[in-house]
């Protein structure tokens, strides 16, 4: 009785697919005038969207006010859709065409209800029985409560599965979701009984896989218990049955006591009515039952205003658009009877919790069985008396009848309800969930969905810190809406169709892009003004042979005149080159952090030798350096590589100093290497000793770094300036690595800054898969704007993943090892939320209060026009 699946017909060319009675397995489709297709799961059909998926706010919206998803046709994405449960669909040329096959509220009319526990004992012994046909190793997820310990115990009943396996998320003593005392029921008659605890930090640690194994937000982190289950399953068995469904067909939620007392109260019972809610008051010690009866009393408007009240996070604006289209509160909780709500439950809400264990076992690769979904008892429960669900304040009443002497009594008269619950009231308490929730609240992301007011958010979260109030279930769903945003709706790779420059490849995910009515972008705009102010050919030359002769000036009487920054990289190798071909008396300088590849090193040893050019080389503390580098990546910082920039800056000024020479050269090249946005790349020296201290709890002693005071009086007073050759030079990076093959048995390293392992693994790795940032779209731009290569190559180039897949594993051990970070530690970090420069302390907003005032002296103090300048003149860099 589970199901979906697609027939096609190849001599009509068409398609026929169905879905099971009650939706336990999915079928999702998305198409347009042009196709038509289909999946078991949602991602796949994102990759086919010709832009990026929108979300869908009435979906939102359910979802935040009344905890509930799947309720109507549609999925959290705009552009996906879901066959409903009991329908199929035919597919030809012509269109497709839904159609309902399986009318459950008609069947019920045609079946013959219980008229006694013990049919209702037989026919559930027969679905149990039923499910256990299997040629594979079986097993049961055991929670404690009433149905799946129904599973266990009529199993139990034949001695063919004396060996039976069960599994079961326990929590310590008087945690909340802890159900050890009920399930230690079977410790004697259960031999291979298997455990797990889910934690705060195993959530932390599984939530990127978690969140992309269902790839639509949950409202509970119960179905992260239910995920920890199938994962500890997964170890043993490839079939598990579950008890899903039961609540919905023998009124197992607490709510249910309120619709059977609208329905006594309508049926004119008011005798029964009477009793019952006494008999609840007295069982239960709660007036929650009252208070639901007297919530399904209110008019449809009432209930959602209601419900709506008690979200006082919610941006008003989303709610006046949302709260009066959703269908929860008409077709869910405006039943007027006992029946009727169980019919509804099938038909709007048992859909979601099918959903979560199907993406839940399937993700572990299991198949999971819910006997109590079997149709011949659904349609006997559902078409039995109301009495025989709810009496004397108790729910499920047939099945606790059916199963004595065979259920432990302990179990068989439990009064509450609980299925998988976590702790989670504790977990977001824990020190590493408060930075993670308020990370998140405090997001520019988060606050422009214009979803939740971050602010109110914020001051119900540090209460619940406080433990003033529990509001645990908000939490996660504030936590895993935000995530679902960044993950699907913001970064989608292969659905992502921004749109591109049509001069370049810089696109919409480029900070602060616009384009004109030709589609060209500000960016190439911005590249074309700095090809304009440094024109090349004779010209540059011309320029270039100035600099020279003002460096040989300078350096008269002295053993260098200049310094270059060496990597074993094309730039600096070939500056090596060019500075001596020009006459030139350079100090290369090599800063070692430990991160450089065996290929760039030999590259160092063969250009100075054969140029005979004296080398410097500086080692930093390796402890600092895994310190800083460590602390970048805890940061959340897309260029994480930033401490690397610094150090080199620092030592290049220091060694000019020291020689007393004023002339650094830099193998920067903008039309063959760009210009990064600033919010991609920039950090400096008082952000990253910020860092240090946060992260390593700790102060750097002999990390090199320079200043923003040291800056201005090494350049203005001291007169030390960056000089940029081959922004006046005809310079061609392909030329130039073959001269410096053919010419001194220089070896390619494989890549832009591959020279360094870091600086590889950040930019191809690290930026790419946390912060969605491909930083070939500014490389190739550029070199598509200097004629060497054309548009075609660069955008087939940037379909291809940036990472060797090969080599990722080993890198990520490497990286790992090197840096002392666990693999899961990393992992974590690679999840966490991100974080822009502008979060921690920097000389950045300094630098912008200023800028009137220091642009004109940048301009004349510097040899180079810096390129921040040309982005503040064409855009905000950062707001």
């Amino acid at each position: 009785g589970m199901w979906a699946f697609a027939v096609y017909d190849k001599e009509n060319n068409s398609i026929f697919a169905a879905r099971d009675r009650f939706g336990v397995k999915p079928f999702y489709y998305y198409g347009d005038k042009n196709f038509f297709s289909f999946c078991s799961e949602i991602p796949p059909l994102l990759d086919l969207l010709p832009h990026n998926p929108r979300p869908d706010n009435q979906s939102i919206f359910d979802f935040m006010v009344f905890n509930r998803t799947d309720q109507t046709e549609n999925t959290f994405f705009k552009e996906v859709k879901k066959l409903p449960h009991g329908h199929k669909i035919n597919i030809s040329l012509n269109g497709a065409v839904i159609t309902k096959w399986y009318d459950l509220k008609q069947r019920v009319k045609q079946a013959k209800g219980f008229e006694s526990a013990e049919e209702f004992k037989n026919l559930l012994t027969s679905a149990i029985t039923l499910r256990l046909r299997s040629d594979v190793p079986l097993g049961v997820c055991l929670s404690g409560g009433i149905d799946s310990s129904s599973i266990v115990s009529t199993m139990l009943l034949d001695p063919a599965n004396k060996n039976i396996n069960t599994f079961s998320a326990v929590y310590r003593k008087g945690q909340r979701g802890d159900e050890t005392e009920f399930i230690n029921e079977f410790s004697s008659t259960v031999k291979n009984m298997n455990f797990v605890t889910p934690t705060g930090d195993s959530l932390e640690q599984d939530l990127t896989e978690f969140l992309t194994a269902h790839a639509e937000p949950i409202p509970t982190t119960g179905a992260y218990a239910e995920y920890k289950v199938m994962q500890l399953a997964h170890e043993k068995v490839v079939v598990t049955l579950d008890g899903q469904g039961a609540d919905e067909q023998l009124g197992g939620y607490h709510y249910f006591f309120g619709f059977y007392f609208k329905d006594l109260l309508k049926k004119g019972k008011i005798g029964t009515l009477s009793s019952e809610a006494a008999s609840y008051l007295k069982t239960h010690k709660s007036l929650f039952g009252l208070k639901t009866f007297l919530y399904f009393m209110l008019p449809e408007k009432l209930r959602t205003s209601t419900r709506v009240g008690e979200k006082d996070y919610l941006n008003s604006n989303f709610i006046k658009q949302h709260q009066n289209t959703n269908a929860i509160a008409g077709n869910l909780y405006g039943a007027g009877s006992l029946k009727d709500s169980f019919l509804d439950h099938f038909e709007y809400k048992l859909e979601h919790l099918l959903k979560w264990e199907d993406r839940n076992s399937m993700h572990f690769s299991l198949e999971s069985r819910v006997p109590f979904l079997d149709y011949r008892l659904v349609e006997r429960s559902l078409a039995t008396p109301s009495h025989w669900m709810i009496r004397n304040g108790m729910t499920k009443y047939i099945l606790r009848e059916a199963m004595k002497g065979i259920l432990p009594e302990k179990i068989r008269l439990r009064k509450d309800k609980v299925g998988f619950g976590t702790p989670e009231d504790e977990w977001f308490r824990q020190n590493n969930w408060q930075k993670i929730v308020e990370d998140i609240l405090k997001s520019d992301s988060f606050r422009s969905r214009k979803i939740i007011d971050p602010a109110r958010a914020l001051e119900k979260y540090r209460k619940h810190v406080n433990k003033e109030i529990n509001i645990s279930k908000e939490i996660w769903k504030w936590v895993h809406l935000e995530l679902w945003f960044r993950q699907f709706i913001d970064r989608t790779g292969k659905a992502s169709k921004k749109q591109v420059c049509t001069v370049g490849v810089w696109d919409e995910t480029i900070p602060g892009i616009k384009f004109d009515e030709k589609g060209v972008s500000n960016y190439a705009v911005i590249f074309k003004n700095i090809s304009k102010d440094y024109p090349r050919g004779k010209k540059g030359e011309e320029t270039w042979k100035k600099y020279v002769s003002e460096i040989k000036k300078q350096g008269t009487n002295k053993e260098y005149d200049c310094v270059i920054g060496v990597s074993g990289g094309t730039d600096s190798s070939y500056m090596l080159h060019l500075a001596k071909a020009y006459g030139l008396k350079p100090l290369a300088v090599y800063l070692d952090n430990g991160w450089a590849s065996e290929i760039a090193v030999n590259n160092i040893e063969k250009m100075t030798t054969a140029l005979k050019v004296d080398l410097e080389t500086y080692v930093i503390d390796y402890k600092e350096v895994v310190d800083v580098l460590r602390s970048y990546l805890q940061a959340g910082l897309p260029w994480a590589d930033s401490p690397t920039d610094i150090a080199i800056k620092a030592i290049l000024f220091k060694k000019a100093a020291k020689h007393n020479l004023k002339h650094i050269l830099i193998g920067h090249d903008f039309k063959t290497e760009g210009f990064q946005p600033t919010e991609w790349t920039y950090s400096d020296a008082k952000q990253l000793k910020y860092l240090a201290r946060k992260f390593s709890h700790r102060s750097l002693k002999s990390f090199p770094t320079l200043s923003f005071s040291k800056f201005i009086f090494l350049s203005y007073f001291k007169k030390i300036k960056l000089v940029k050759p081959f922004f006046y030079l005809d310079y061609n990076k392909g030329e130039a690595k073959k001269l410096l093959t053919e010419k001194y048995g220089w070896k390619d390293y494989g890549g832009h800054h591959y020279e360094n392992v870091f600086t590889k693994f950040i930019i191809t790795y690290w930026l790419h898969k946390k912060f969605g940032i491909d930083k070939r779209k500014i490389t190739f731009s550029a070199l598509i704007l200097n004629n060497e290569m054309t548009r075609e190559v660069a955008l087939e180039q940037l379909s291809k993943n940036p990472y060797n897949d090969t080599e990722l594993e080993k890198d990520i051990d490497y990286l790992c090892k090197k840096l002392n970070f666990s693999r899961k530690e990393f992992m974590t970090l690679l999840n966490a939320p991100c974080h822009s420069f502008m979060d921690y302390p920097s000389y950045y907003p300094t630098i912008i209060k200023f800028k009137k005032l220091a642009y004109p002296l940048v301009k004349y103090f510097l040899p180079s026009k810096p390129l921040f300048i040309y982005q503040s003149e064409e855009r905000n860099p950062v707001n």
